[in-house]
């Protein structure tokens, strides 16, 4: 405004209401007593936000020493009506991350606003701590994001000539009250003035700073509290000498250039006089006492004004002096010494550039850090000297050290993988930041604190120099001040190349003996030896030996391997002295190696179906399927478990742990199954992070989405979907070996369920065209249970393999192989009589049907040409009747019934039908009358077998025209679906009983024509049937942990049987192979209650076959060398009498329980931890001096169980593969080369 006339009514409003966007100063009046005077003074709220969270009053009225206004301003951020926020609290998102809504609103007397600090870009909050004496109040201070109410104020008149809904003034008295708590934000004062959220009343008068409005009409203009620098000329700038002094007589203002020109000693900032000002800066109208509100039209501008600068009070101008003094290194140079002149010189005049927001904030932080640590310097100090009395340590505010830890620690840590560009450009403000702080000498400032650290902490009395809270906080910021140390140097090669010395190195390793500090060192240690590889000549055994004695100290700590493993590399090169030295006194303890971690526990739910791509199966190929999040909850500090797709059966075993060929955790985990969790597809224990490059879904999954799963076998292709939006993660060209079937992978508190459409889940949002419900796939009862499930474990309850995957493989036909079948020549003269009566049944069956002759088939009114006698059949048809006898008679001789010629029994005569029965073209047909005979029981199995091979045959036949599976009936371009594509025992009664007519019919024609048949002569050994499948069953063995194994001594320990089928229990060495079942081997020993046998190296005959509910004793004697067995509290007995199982039994590194179930059986095991609890110990293994196992043990002794799946296999003598060694070159590195053998066939 360069006059009053000219002042608009708009930006009058800019400078008389609040608006959002404007700079605010909040001040009350305290009560003093200065000198014995009492008065007041006025405050202003004030906080530092870095270092220190709380907030706090500074003095505004003391005339001798100016008030710091950069930590008062607050930034109006976002203002709501009350209404407004109640409704967007009720939002499932609960204001996170609140925009401000842009524009500049004007602020309402009861409306909500939220306040950020302008210097720290915190938010204004009500914190949930309490400092002060009044418990029922809570702490004010600042906070990082403003989520949630604890931000939220809502403002109040306190003069009753406004009222709500009013415009809020500048100038105003107010009274704030937290939305969180309900109560008002109140000054006290204690030990100094403090801030607080308390049921009394503060009045706060609201000052404008700036004008938001003002500032954007005005961009590049200078305003108060800007940070900038004075340039003078082109090369020169208004600095402080590097040399500056705490004493102020010692100090001045000099002009300089170089390097001062880019560092934070040139840095100033333009305080504020008073709070009347809301523009820019106007140099005319600084001496004008004019009441006017605003600065009038901004005239400074950066880089562009020239301006000269004079002291108000003395009316002196800001001019230089040149001197010549002498420095180090450099001579006798120039000096410039900035003074005030009464006459002021043309080449006096200043243009004014503004600070980057990088090195303002910088500064800023320099500023504190060397406040606070060099006051914490000078506390230690005098703790030293002085003891814990001394008034320079009580000064010091250890948490506010340790909390300036944390924030430097933050402020120096590494951005987050982004966006490349903007990684890179946060990287350049990281390098920024670490060459400032080591300019300004903070990384010796803190390199100086740590080496007073280890002074105090050498004190003979140290500990009782420190209370126990003060010990706590003062060994965390010992590890802090580590870490910041490692922070400021990662990724600087300058910075860490100060560390590459012998004494600094020294100085590094020799702190390691300290626990508190490793961590810190370790960070310390590893950027030195990564960004400054010059350090790795100068490390010697000492400090190798110091590192890895910290595994022992420490345990597995992947700081520590990342040290030794920087040791051994530098520059792409390796480092042979160092890796000789770790090898020497590393690998002879490989234990030290292992690193474990704790994961959620992870099981993996699946249904028994099963779909995949089989020659000449029914099944089809396009499936889908949905999964609805029922509820999901986090329970550890990891993120809740919840993936779902699909598995092969390949390879898909979800052992618990993780990594390719040891199994997995879940879904996704391995190489054999694909799944999905709402943001990434995993597979291989890989993933695509589809928020990235595919974007696919925004957020994780959450109760009540429905995840849809597609999976496409004609590709192939699996895909998902998620509330019935396609994602654009997907897996394509896949193996298809094996069968897939569905997977969810959940963690505690996690459920979903399946659906997979009709009864078992009505389907949301599918099925997609072409593809089918999975409800067509089921073949048995639907069941749902665990992929890999060991029992009951906490009850002691243990069981076999799952039976979900068991007889619910696709169907595929399997015809009678008649290929190398011979018919005997009367079986042949009869063929075509057959093929005739064959037609007259079928044209028989047809027209019981209602269909009757025509010479066009017509379904619709059921015509067919081929009901006329068989002489008059189409040449195909013929043919194909003829064949089907002779298949027929074919079948039956490879069913074995052998045919015989002989008188037939009854006279041959033909069935007369009705006259309706009769055709239009004269045609009736007259199929041959077998009624009299009677067939005998041993036939009967022949005419299930010929029935169900008829069903296969039309089953393969359908299958090669392109037919599948479906629940129903459907024929379209794309799918020709059929419910009787099944296996015959589950196919539809009528087709059964229509299959076992026509057979039944073929072989009483047979013996019309003389034509017996004798049925083949079964030699069935039920025993040696029964002991092939149990043997031949997948199995699991169990066996308890090495470290119980016993050498000497008599145990025991009892079997209870909860399942009939076949199952192993007995002892094994520990030294036994895990790829052997309990008696395969010679170092395990085994009864079987299943086949009644003992197992040892084989298996031979032994007590009896146990039953449901029955208890198996297992009895151990190492004095004698014995093992035997009892059920139910009776001794076992072999053939020959004996009641032991096993003599001579040879113990190699100690024997422990075992036992292997098949499929599907379980038991319970009694180790004897509670000796009442075993039910026969009493009656037999008491006496005999046996003990139970577990004696004198309360808790639950681990088991090991068996697993098998590699990845690799051996490449032996044997295999078709040979690989061969190929040396390093020059040019290029060792390698293998693989070779396949040639096989040569010799006749």
């Amino acid at each position: 405004m360069t006059d009053k006339d000219g002042t608009g009514d708009g930006e009058q409003d800019d400078i008389s209401f609040l608006r959002t966007g404007d700079i605010i100063a909040m001040t009350c009046l305290a009560s003093a007593n200065r000198e014995g005077v009492l008065g007041s003074e006025r405050v202003c709220l004030c906080t530092e936000g870095f270092g220190n969270r709380m907030c706090s009053l500074e003095n505004v009225s003391d005339r001798d020493l100016p008030p710091d206004i950069s930590m008062c301003m607050l930034y109006i951020y976002n203002a709501l009506s009350v209404r407004a926020l109640q409704e967007m609290m009720s939002n499932d998102n609960e204001l996170k991350g609140t925009g401000s809504g842009g524009g500049h609103k004007t602020l309402l007397y009861g409306h909500a606003v939220q306040l950020k600090h302008v210097q720290s870009e915190m938010y204004l909050a009500c914190l949930s701590s309490c400092s002060s004496n009044d418990k029922l109040a809570f702490d004010v201070g600042v906070q990082e994001n403003n989520e949630g109410e604890a931000c939220w104020w809502t403002i109040h008149p306190a003069s009753k000539q406004r009222s709500e809904g009013e415009k809020v003034r500048v100038g105003d008295d107010v009274i704030l009250v937290s939305v969180a708590t309900e109560r008002y934000l109140h000054m006290i004062h204690g030990k100094g003035f403090m801030v607080i959220a308390s049921f009394h009343q503060t009045l706060w008068n609201i000052t404008s700073v700036s004008s938001g409005s003002i500032r954007i009409r005005n961009m590049g203009a200078l305003f108060g509290n800007d940070i900038l620098r004075f340039f003078h000329g082109n090369d020169e700038v208004l600095t402080i000498p590097e040399n500056w002094s705490e004493h102020p007589q010692h100090n001045m203002a000099i002009y300089e250039g170089g390097a001062a020109v880019s560092q934070a000693r040139s840095l100033w900032r333009i305080e504020l006089i008073r709070f009347k000002w809301h523009g820019a800066l106007d140099l005319k109208k600084q001496l004008i006492e004019e009441k006017e509100e605003g600065m009038g039209v901004a005239t400074i501008y950066y880089g562009e004004t020239i301006a000269f600068i004079q002291h108000i009070k003395t009316e002196l101008w800001l001019s230089y002096q040149t001197s010549e003094i002498t420095k180090k290194g450099l001579g006798k140079v120039e000096e410039k010494k900035a003074v005030a002149l009464k006459d002021g010189h043309m080449d006096d005049c200043f243009t004014f550039f503004m600070a980057l927001e990088e090195e303002s904030k910088s500064a800023r932080v320099i500023r504190k850090c060397s406040s606070v640590l060099n006051r914490f310097l000078k506390g230690i100090e005098a703790l030293q000297r002085e003891g814990k009395q001394a008034q320079d340590w009580n000064r010091v505010d250890l948490n506010e050290v340790l909390k300036l830890m944390e924030d430097l620690i933050d402020y120096f840590a590494q951005p987050e993988e982004d966006d490349f560009e903007v990684s890179q450009n946060r990287l350049r403000a990281l390098r920024s930041r670490q060459d400032l702080f080591q300019e300004e000498g903070v990384l010796n400032m803190i390199l100086d604190t740590i080496d007073k650290f280890s002074q105090m902490e050498a004190v003979p009395d140290f500990a009782a120099l420190l209370n126990e809270d003060t010990q706590f906080v003062w060994e965390e910021i010992s590890t802090y001040l580590y870490l910041l140390v490692a922070a400021m140097i990662k990724g600087n090669h300058y910075n860490c190349a100060q560390f590459a010395s012998a004494q600094r190195l020294q100085w590094l390793f020799g702190r390691l003996s300290n626990p508190q500090s490793a961590e810190g060192i370790l960070d310390v240690l590893y950027c030195v030896l990564t960004e400054s590889p010059e350090a790795l000549n100068m490390i010697n055994e000492s400090h190798i030996k110091s590192v890895i004695s910290l595994l022992e100290k420490v345990g597995r700590d992947p700081k520590v391997l990342d040290v030794l493993s920087s040791l051994c590399e530098g520059n792409g090169m390796a480092v042979r002295s160092s890796q000789n030295t770790i090898t020497q006194h590393l690998l002879p303890g490989k234990d030290l190696l292992l690193q474990t971690k704790m994961r959620d526990h992870v099981s993996s739910m699946t249904p028994n179906i099963l779909v995949g791509v089989v020659e000449g199966s029914s099944q089809f190929r396009r499936w889908y399927y949905e999964a609805e999040v029922e509820h999901i909850e986090q329970m550890t500090n990891t993120k809740p478990y919840l993936r779902i797709g699909w598995a092969n059966s390949m390879g898909y075993k979800p052992f618990p742990g993780s990594g390719d060929g040891w199994g997995c955790i879940g879904i996704g985990d391995d190489y054999y199954s694909y799944g999905f969790d709402g943001q990434c597809i995993y597979c291989g224990r890989l993933f695509i992070n589809t928020t990235k490059k595919h974007v696919v879904w925004t957020r994780t999954l959450q109760k009540g989405d429905v995840v849809g799963c597609l999976l496409d076998l004609n590709i192939p292709e699996i895909s998902f979907t998620i509330n019935g939006h396609s994602t654009a993660g997907l897996f394509k060209n896949f193996n298809i070996d094996g069968f897939f079937f569905p997977v969810m992978s959940l963690s505690a508190k996690v459920s979903c369920r399946f659906m997979f459409g009709g009864t078992e889940g009505r389907l949301r949002f599918g099925p997609p065209p072409g593809f089918s419900p999975l409800i067509e796939a089921v073949v048995n009862q639907l069941e749902i249970g665990e992929c890999l499930s060991f029992g009951d474990i906490a009850k002691n309850v243990y069981t076999g393999p799952s039976i979900l995957r068991q007889n619910t493989e696709p169907f595929v036909p399997v015809l009678v192989d008649i290929s190398n079948v011979v018919l005997p020549e009367f079986a042949m003269e009869i063929h075509e009589k057959l093929a005739e009566n064959l037609h007259e049944l079928w044209a028989m069956r047809k027209i019981e049907l209602g269909w009757s002759y025509g010479e066009v088939r017509d379904e619709k009114t059921r015509r067919h040409p081929c009901l006329t006698s068989f002489q008059q059949l189409p040449q195909n048809e013929k043919t194909y009747n003829i064949n089907l006898a002779i298949d027929t008679m074919k079948t039956i001789e490879a069913l074995r019934y052998h045919m015989i010629l002989d008188e037939p029994a009854v006279r041959m005569r033909h069935l007369h039908l009705p006259q309706n029965y009769q055709q239009s073209n004269g045609f009736k047909p007259q199929p041959l009358d077998s009624h009299e005979i009677i067939l005998d029981d041993n036939v009967f199995p022949l005419i299930d077998a010929l029935a169900k091979n008829t069903h296969n045959v039309w089953a393969r036949e359908k299958i090669r025209r392109g037919w599948t599976f479906g629940l129903n009936e459907f024929l379209n371009m794309n799918q020709k679906r059929t419910p009787h594509l099944v296996p015959y025992e589950v196919v539809d009664q009528r087709i059964k009983e229509a299959n076992r007519e026509s057979a039944t019919e073929f072989v009483k024609v047979l013996q019309l024509f003389g034509i017996f048949l004798e049925p083949p002569v079964l030699e069935h050994d039920e025993g040696a049937e029964k002991e092939l499948k149990a043997t031949q069953a997948l199995s699991r063995t169990y066996r308890a942990e090495a470290t119980y194994a016993v050498s000497s001594g008599k145990w025991y320990f009892e079997f209870e049987v909860l399942t009939s089928g076949f199952m192993k229990v007995g002892w094994m060495d520990v030294s036994a192979s895990s790829t052997f079942d309990i008696g395969k081997d010679d170092r395990s020993y085994g009864f079987d209650g299943y086949l009644a046998r003992k197992w040892h190296q084989g298996s031979g005959t032994y007590g009896r076959e146990w039953k449901i509910g029955d208890i198996v004793g297992a009895f151990l004697d190492l004095s004698d060398h014995t093992i035997s067995f009892s059920l139910n509290g009776e001794l076992l007995l072999d053939p020959s009498g004996s009641e032991m199982a096993f003599d001579n039994v040879l113990v190699t590194d100690g024997f422990v329980p075992a036992m292997t179930f098949s499929t599907g059986q379980k038991a319970r095991l009694n180790f004897g931890q509670d000796s009442n609890s075993l039910k026969y110990f009493t009656t037999c293994g008491l006496q005999e001096g046996y003990e139970p196992f577990c004696v004198n043990m309360y808790r639950q002794m681990p088991m090991w169980y068996a697993k098998r799946l590699p990845q690799f296999e051996d490449i032996g003598l044997n295999s078709t593969m040979e690989v061969s060694r190929i040396p390093a070159t020059g040019n290029s590195p060792p390698c293998l080369k693989i070779t396949q053998k040639q096989v040569l066939l010799i006749f």
